[in-house]
Parts: structure tokens; sequence; C-alpha cells
């Protein structure tokens, strides 16, 4: 994994990246999607599933059940994500800040839970390749599926510098540490991890510094 999509998961950030300084447009979105589509075909076919790594399931539960508790939270996904855009852009404009600070910090945060919960409850369980899967995996996804998504449905620029300048070298460089960190000594120890919040935090910091822009203005429509 650390061979095959770790970097992959930092070239589909750094694409991403690429783009992005400059703002979105349609056909850049359809590089990203096509890009995803040409990886996760080469992963899916390239990949090598051993006994040891298949997760065992309860056999109790009916798969209407299971079925059912999806659907239930993928409803509540959406409903959820509605509901703290709403909140976050009439904070942005409560505090005159910009809509990229906000969703560098506050949205991101938010939709980043579940992921930080499914990393700490598999870190219990001594999953480490499903930590790892999930780290890499929704980085890729989030560069090339959400971000082509973005630039085909509302490329432009972007209007806020300290998001097209601070924050997409924060979320290149946080990328690229946290790969040199993973392929060195093929563990990220507790020190590394310091460094990599220290990095991020730093990244809010500059990017705060340079965000003044309200979130209405950043809204299309």
């Amino acid at each position: 994994m650390l061979a095959r999509e770790a970097p992959l998961s930092l070239a589909a950030v750094l694409l991403f990246a690429y783009f992005t300084i400059d703002g979105l447009a349609g056909w850049e979105g359809a590089v990203l999607l096509a890009t995803l589509v040409v990886v996760l075909t080469w992963v899916i076919l390239g990949g090598r599933l051993e006994t040891a790594d298949v997760l065992s399931l309860d056999g109790d539960r009916s798969t209407t059940s299971e079925l059912t508790r999806t659907f239930g939270g993928l409803v509540g996904t959406v409903a959820g994500a509605q509901l703290l855009v709403w909140g976050a852009t009439a904070i942005a404009d409560e505090l005159g800040v910009s809509g990229g600070l906000v969703g560098f910090t506050l949205v991101a945060v938010g939709t980043s839970l579940p992921e930080l919960v499914t990393a700490v409850v598999a870190a219990r369980k001594g999953e480490t390749q499903l930590i790892l899967g999930n780290l890499l995996g929704s980085n890729m996804f989030n560069s090339l599926a959400v971000g082509g998504v973005i630039a085909v449905v509302g490329s432009g620029p972007i209007g806020d510098r300290g998001l097209a300048t601070f924050g997409v070298i924060g979320m290149a460089s946080v990328a690229f540490i946290a790969w040199a960190f993973m392929v060195t000594r093929r563990r990220v120890h507790r020190i590394e991890a310091v460094v990599l919040l220290t990095a991020w935090l730093g990244s809010v910091v500059l990017m705060a510094g340079d965000s003044t822009e309200p979130a209405a203005a950043l809204i299309p429509g």
C-alpha cells in the first residue's frame, strides 16, 4: 500500500493544488475526474487481497438491516453536510472573515470527523492498514472526485487570495510531509505527528492573516 497508493494519493493532492492556484477551469475538472477513473482502475486491478486482511463481519446481521443502516447513514451525512455549510457561511458573514478560511477550518474539521473516528476505532483494534487506506483514499477522492466535480460545476477564479496561496501551499506541503514520514520508517511517530499538527495550525494562522473577504462574496449565485 505504501509503495502503490501513497504516491498516488500524494500525486492527486499535488495535481489538484497545481490546478487550484490560478482558479479551476472546466477542462481541469475533467482531467481530475478522468485521472480518478484511471487510478481506481489501476488500484483495483493491481490490488492483492490477503486472507489475513479480510475484516470479519457479524453474521447475525441481515443484508436488509445493513442496507437500511447504510442508507440512513448516507442520508444523515448529506443532511448534516448541508446544515454545516449553512452554519459555516452564516458564521463567516457574522465574523467578517472569508468563506475560504471557515471552510479550511470549521468545515474541513467537521467533514473529517467521521474519518477521524474511523481511524481512532481502527487504531484501538490494531487495524493499521484500514487507517492508512482511510487516509490515502480520502485524500485521493477529495482531490480528484470532489475537486473534479467542483471544477466542472462551478469553474472560475478563486476570490480568496489567502485560500489560493497559503491554503493550497499548506495542503500540498502537509500531504508531502505526511508521505515522507510514512515511507521513511514505515510508521508515524508521536513527534512526527506533532510536526503535522503544527504544520496544519501554521497554515491556518497564515491564511487567517490574509483572509478578509466575506463568505457570501465567494458563493456563486
